[in-house]
Formats: C-alpha cells, sequence, structure tokens
C-alpha cells in the first residue's frame, strides 16, 4: 500500500496530503522496529516531508545517480550492488546524499518525452514524493516520483541521508 504517491492522491489536495501523510506517519511507527535506524531518521526527519526545508528532497534536482558492485574475496567474486543519488536541494544551497546499500532490486523508469512531451531532453525534472516502505520480503522500499513522470524504486538493506554546504 502506498500513501503519499500521486496514484493514491488523485485530486492532489491539501486534505488529501494531510491525510495521507498522516497514514504515512502511523505506518512507519508501525515499522519502527523493522527498519535500520539510518533509514527510520531519514524516513521520519521533520525536513523530510517539508518542502519548505531546505533539507527536503522535494524539488530538487538530480545531479547524477551511481550504481555500483563493490567486490570482495579473492576473485573479488561476493558482490553487492549500492546506489548513490546526488540531489541539487530546491533552495541551490546544499546537495542530499542518499546511499543504498545492499540492493535488491532496482527500477529507474524514465518517461522521457511521454509524460510532458514539451520537456523533451532537460532531465527528470523536480523530485515529487517518495516514501519508504517495506518490500514483501522484508526489505526497505524506496519509492521515488519525479514530475515529469519518471518512478523509481529501489529495495535495499538500508539508506543513508547526508547533507553537504553548497
Amino acid at each position: 500500500m502506498a500513501y503519499l504517491l500521486r496514484k493514491d492522491r488523485p485530486n492532489n489536495s491539501f486534505e488529501e496530503w494531510r491525510t495521507a501523510r498522516q497514514r504515512y506517519s502511523d505506518h512507519l511507527e508501525s515499522i519502527k522496529d523493522k527498519l535500520p535506524q539510518s533509514t527510520y531518521q531519514f524516513a521520519t526527519a521533520e525536513w523530510h516531508y517539508d518542502g519548505l526545508h531546505h533539507r527536503s528532497p522535494h524539488d530538487g534536482w538530480l545531479e547524477f545517480v551511481t550504481v555500483r558492485e563493490p567486490s570482495s574475496g579473492d576473485r573479488n567474486q561476493y558482490r553487492t550492488i549500492e546506489i548513490h543519488i546526488r540531489l541539487l536541494a530546491a533552495y541551490h544551497d546544499g546537495y542530499i546524499d542518499l546511499s543504498y546499500f545492499d540492493v535488491r532490486s532496482y527500477s529507474l523508469t524514465a518517461a522521457m518525452a511521454d509524460f510532458h512531451p514539451d520537456m523533451n531532453n532537460k532531465g527528470h525534472q523536480d523530485w515529487l514524493y517518495d516514501e519508504i516502505r517495506l518490500s514483501d520480503r522484508g526489505n526497505v522500499l524506496h519509492e521515488i516520483e519525479w514530475s515529469r513522470g519518471d518512478h523509481w524504486v529501489i529495495e535495499c538493506k538500508d539508506i543513508r541521508c547526508d547533507w553537504t554546504d553548497v
């Protein structure tokens, strides 16, 4: 079940947002003991869903996304997947760095010209909404919606969020 995403708030009204935000907060509290501490701190940070706060990812712009396969072992045969996302914060005064560890699955879908034909070749646009839930396998699931219609889902063991001043 999703809470904050546009598909669950068809009118995108303030009342829908307020109700969804409360349900989502209750949901996070109910899974608190199943989330890694850094993931829970990111999900429940006071600034996370406050679009007026400078640290909020809302309206941030993607600087880069990196998918890595760190390895170990005598032949580097033991591998994991990490994803790193850097956003230029909405007020352009800092960077939001999200690191996803022990990634189990991911889908980074870009709508390209399908959502707004006049936005061709203009990037992903703004980070709109995101939410953290548990996957069916008990992993952390982070779902992200971008303003041009792009949709990302990352399933991992943990998320860490860091802020760097510009």
